[in-house]
């Protein structure tokens, strides 16, 4: 990504873990990639699914001193962990001067009372999240059993999806099936 920035770059994107390959960025390799990044170039870290990452590696670029730049912001929707996509809440942290851009750029649209009462019921719920975290890490447990019955590859995830890769022709084994817990419990 750094070999792609040029004199027209303004700003870089990085979602952590990455939707849709369930890759993720460690801590020392963004931690150099934000080091070198001009201060001109903004840098936006997209952390909507580090609830399921239990890897130690993981940056926290809100919490870690060391990932405080003038051009950097998180953003960090209850979409995910938090079950509430349909809400379009979240919020971002970073310096004062991206933040006032960004809010420029904010739709004339408000938050609900509703979405606002359920983050906030949600961020003091802790035991609810682990609740649907552990429920996604054992579901995905499954699926991935499944799926290695089936014979099909797939990127380790690290997050609440899985990215499968295409089939390779007379490669899957037919008698094989997903199990239905694990169906059962990623479709909810």
């Amino acid at each position: 990504m750094l070999s792609a920035i040029n004199n027209k770059t303004r700003l870089v994107y990085i979602r952590n873990p990455n939707d849709p390959t369930g890759a993720i960025v460690g801590r020392d390799d963004l931690l150099r990639f934000v080091e070198v990044v001009p201060e001109s170039i903004w840098i936006v870290v997209d952390e909507a699914s580090m609830e399921y990452i239990r890897e130690g590696h993981f940056p926290d670029t809100i919490k870690e001193i060391e990932f405080r730049r003038p051009n950097l912001v998180t953003l960090r929707p209850f979409s995910r962990a938090y079950g509430m996509a349909g809400l379009r809440i979240g919020y971002i942290a970073g310096p004062p001067g991206p933040i006032s851009a960004i809010q420029k750029l904010q739709s004339t649209d408000r938050i609900s009372s509703v979405a606002q009462a359920a983050a906030k019921a949600s961020q003091q719920d802790r035991d609810e999240l682990e609740r649907r975290v552990e429920l996604n890490r054992r579901s995905l447990f499954d699926l991935q059993h499944g799926l290695d019955a089936l014979g099909l590859d797939y990127y380790r995830p690290h997050a609440n999806f899985v990215e499968i890769q295409e089939p390779r022709p007379y490669g899957l084994r037919q008698k094989a099936a997903v199990p239905r817990r694990a169906c059962a419990a990623l479709c909810r």
